[in-house]
């Protein structure tokens, strides 16, 4: 049982780790430094319970998410490989929270080392169908599944990507809750293999109006599903169609934004979007038109090279390459 003391230090430290992810989650800079305030409460607790010890892990993991995507792997891994040695410190241990911290370790090492990234990913596999059962083993297989096929792929094995792509969507059907995210990473896949008629037929039911659900990322989903489509009609060679479905996903992020959605993710899209649409405007000719859209691309980029030079140094380079080769 904590003491007194140490519970009102936990209390603390549980109320600026809420609020750090809250930050993260609106793409708030800020969240970096209230996490750690956060992490030196936690370490400041002189005997934690079983609660307090998952809740510092909890937040060491998300600081961890936080440097890695923000360009600091190594940070990234020291920070995991903290919360991991908490969670495997504990009697019982947490099982959900300790794979989730061991599917991310493999996220930040598949960065440099995609063999051991799959192999951390099996283990976390066993680990799961041995420690936890109904939705949460279900989910959590979803998770590793989905990571797996993104690892495979980066190996050149694409028909097991796509395999365990298929096997994450079933595992998510059968919990009575499809992930839209799974269904736009199969598509991804098909158009890697060589078919993008068979990627945009996969997307063609998420460019609906209708569609208004977000990824976690705070991402649009119907604008992440016309984006990539864009993608596989230009491979196709229907340029018009792709202009038209880059202008519409620039029009749902641009709404995003002004909604408050502000995250990281959802800025490097519409920056990635302006940009493809300078060249498809490049290529039919009307430099006006791609000059402008790369000037936009280019802002965007700056704006977020500006709070992270480390992950979008290089397409604020590429972007203004872009703009100076238009005149």
């Amino acid at each position: 049982m904590p003491s007194e003391r140490d519970s009102a230090t936990a209390a603390v430290a549980r109320r600026l780790a809420m609020e750090g992810d809250a930050l993260w989650a609106a793409g708030d800079p800020g969240s970096t430094s209230v996490l750690m305030r956060a992490i030196a409460r936690f370490e400041a607790l002189e005997e934690p319970g079983n609660e307090e010890v998952v809740d510092f892990a909890r937040t060491l993991n998300s600081l961890a998410n936080v440097r890695f995507e923000t360009g600091g792997v190594s940070a990234a891994l020291d920070l995991i490989g903290r919360a991991l040695e908490l969670y495997e410190g504990l009697r019982p241990p947490a099982h959900r929270g300790h794979l989730e911290a061991v599917i991310d370790q493999a996220r930040f090492v598949a960065v440099s080392n995609a063999t051991r990234a799959l192999k951390i990913l099996d283990s976390a596999l066993v680990a799961a169908e041995r420690e936890l059962g109904g939705d949460d083993l279900l989910e959590i297989c979803a998770i590793i599944m989905t990571n797996r096929s993104n690892v495979l792929s980066s190996l050149g094995r694409l028909d097991d990507a796509l395999a365990d792509l298929h096997r994450a969507s079933e595992l998510d059907q059968s919990r009575g809750t499809p992930s839209l995210e799974v269904k736009l990473n199969i598509a991804n896949r098909l158009a890697d293999a060589g078919n993008p008629e068979a990627a945009l037929g996969t997307v063609a039911p998420l460019l609906e109006e209708s569609i208004r659900a977000n990824l976690e990322d705070g991402t649009p989903v119907r604008a992440l599903a016309l984006f990539n489509a864009s993608t596989y009609l230009d491979a196709m060679g229907r340029l018009d169609e792709a202009r038209q479905c880059l202008e519409a996903a620039i029009d749902v992020l641009r709404h995003a934004g002004r909604s408050g959605r502000d995250h990281v993710e959802v800025k490097s899209t519409l920056a990635a979007a302006y940009y493809n649409l300078s060249v498809t405007h490049a290529q039919f000719g009307d430099l006006s038109a791609a000059r402008a859209a790369a000037r936009r691309s280019l802002d965007v980029y700056r704006e977020l090279a500006a709070v992270s030079p480390e992950q979008f140094g290089a397409d604020e380079r590429e972007g203004a390459k872009l703009l100076d080769s238009l005149g």
